[in-house]
């Protein structure tokens, strides 16, 4: 790939993400107030939610994956999972990987819900709000 085929697949997927992340949230603030939207049953609003977060996630993979690979900045591979230790603008992209890492946590308790408690589950998915 070329600099420039990176340089806006790496802008098109982060603006993407946070636009679908945004509305993950939307989505779940949803099914915790409400439990439907109009014309959907409670598990379609569930699944819909779910399937976005996911989506947003494969797109989150893919704008850290370009930023890392492009060469216009150098952001190395440890940049991409522990904050604020890049050499280019460390505070910005430090609170886009610490937002990354919390999505991460996020993932994982939603895939492990079931095994466990519902407080912890809850109160690590309440952390969505932060980013």
């Amino acid at each position: 790939m070329t600099g420039a085929v990176l340089w806006y697949l790496n802008r098109a997927t982060g603006i993407t993400s946070l636009v679908l992340m945004t509305l993950t949230v939307v989505l779940g603030s949803i099914v915790r107030r409400h439990g439907r939207l109009p014309g959907l049953p409670r598990f379609g609003v569930t699944g819909l939610h779910r399937n976005v977060g996911l989506l947003s996630a494969l797109l989150l993979i893919t704008h850290v994956g370009t930023a890392v690979v492009d060469s216009y900045v150098n952001i190395g591979v440890s940049s991409a999972f522990i904050p604020f230790t890049s050499g280019y603008r460390p505070f910005a992209i430090g609170l886009g990987t610490l937002a990354a890492d919390l999505l991460l946590l996020v993932i994982a308790t939603s895939l492990l819900r079931a095994r466990l408690p519902h407080r912890l589950w809850k109160a690590v998915h309440l952390t969505s709000y932060l980013f």
